[in-house]
């Protein structure tokens, strides 16, 4: 058995009946140590850029010929109505990639990639990338996790806008914002870092909204808020969403 494939035998991936438990981070950090492996061979594949705090990093429309991998800084990926509604769809940090996407054939961007940060990222061209991974099995195999985990993601996404109210939306969205910020330290005592419009675009809701309920949830003690930053208290969060859960 390769070594890449090693670390997955006899181990289970933990389940959550409250929040699902994704794993694409975890993949691309992978992706990203591998890279650094195999930098020698990769670096003229490569070309680093940096963009200031809401710098437009691609449009949608543009040509889908690149990946790229997060340095430092913070990304978001929006997708837009016909009446210029934004809707977030993923919101990435150091070591993950996004732009994934045109791996799948497309040629032309469908979301717009957003820089919440100053931000630093590589760029991978598509082209040579798949050609690298013809020998380097460990690259595409890792990269095929990734668009697993992402598409899992988008489903339990889909779920949730059809299923959930807006209160249980933004409870969960809570929840895998918070494991998503220390996903190997216990407990978890970050913050989440992101205004009440950025929230609301997560679960598709108003500012309002989002405003309204984390007043709720701290009054409740599952929250503690301030300007663009939230603390989750996460057992009682989850106590919340149980019972919430068996109440429905």
């Amino acid at each position: 058995m390769p070594s890449f494939l090693s670390r997955f035998r006899g181990k289970s991936v933990p389940t959550s009946p409250v929040v699902p438990v994704f794993r694409s981070h975890n993949y691309c950090l992978t992706f990203s140590a591998l890279i650094q492996e195999h930098w020698k061979e990769i670096q003229e594949l490569t070309q680093a850029i940096e963009f200031d705090r809401n710098a437009l990093i691609y449009r949608i429309g543009d040509s889908a010929a690149t990946i790229y991998s997060i340095v430092s800084g913070r990304v978001k990926l929006v997708r837009l109505s016909s009446t210029g509604k934004e809707q977030t769809i993923g919101i990435y940090e150091k070591n993950d990639i996004f732009g994934e996407v045109c791996l799948c054939g497309g040629t032309r961007r469908e979301e717009q990639a957003v820089a919440m940060e100053q931000t630093e990222a590589i760029c991978f061209n598509t082209g040579a990338m798949l050609r690298l991974m013809k020998s380097r099995p460990e690259l595409m195999f890792e990269l095929c996790m990734i668009l697993c985990s992402r598409l899992h993601e988008s489903q339990e996404r889909i779920s949730s806008l059809v299923f959930d109210d807006t209160r249980r939306r933004l409870a969960k969205q809570l929840l895998i914002l918070h494991r998503s910020l220390e996903p190997d330290k216990e407990p978890i005592t970050g913050p989440i870092c992101l205004t009440h419009e950025e929230l609301a675009h997560l679960i598709d809701t108003t500012r309002e909204r989002v405003t309204l309920l984390l007043n709720e949830f701290r009054r409740m003690g599952l929250v503690q808020y301030g300007t663009a930053s939230i603390r989750v208290r996460e057992v009682q969060l989850e106590n919340y969403l149980r019972r919430n859960i068996a109440d429905s």
